[in-house]
């Protein structure tokens, strides 16, 4: 009884080790172990870092599937929130409300503690005022739809 109780401690003492270590994996091309942690943040800001060089360039297609790709791969990146933010202002310079609202609602479901909360929720209440104006939205690249019940779902 005595032996499993001292079991139960140890393997209790070591648990918090195991999960310490979980970020550091043998790279055998290093010969080393790496920090798969600081391997994915430089991963995720190169890809904000090039999505940003293109949206500075007016590429905004490209910048798009960059901000995607990124919030793809890496949801949990220190830049993730504000890649999801530059998605929903470059929608809004593409002129696509609809789709700059729910890029906004995703950043407000998946990030509620991002520094761009407030201004999220107070972009949202001018594309909503948008859409209550008049505004059409667009439907496969035309505005078409009307804008009544858009103004109510943003």
């Amino acid at each position: 009884m005595k032996i499993s109780k001292l079991f139960v401690l140890i393997s209790i003492g070591l648990l918090p080790h195991s999960f310490a270590l979980a970020d550091w994996v043998w790279s055998p091309e290093q010969g080393k172990f790496i920090n798969t942690e600081s391997e994915t943040q430089s991963g995720a800001e190169d890809l904000f870092d090039n999505a940003l060089d293109l949206y500075k360039e007016k590429k905004l297609d490209k910048a798009a599937e960059q901000f995607q790709l990124l919030l793809k791969q890496y949801p949990r990146s220190r830049v993730a929130p504000e890649a999801q933010y530059r998605l929903g202002t470059l929608y809004e310079e593409k002129s696509d409300y609809v789709q700059a609202h729910k890029t906004y609602q995703a950043l407000i479901k998946s990030y509620p503690q991002s520094e761009r909360f407030e201004e999220v929720v107070e972009r949202e209440y001018q594309i909503g005022n948008m859409f209550l104006s008049g505004k059409k939205g667009k439907l496969m690249g035309l505005e078409i739809r009307p804008s009544l019940p858009l103004a109510i779902e943003v």
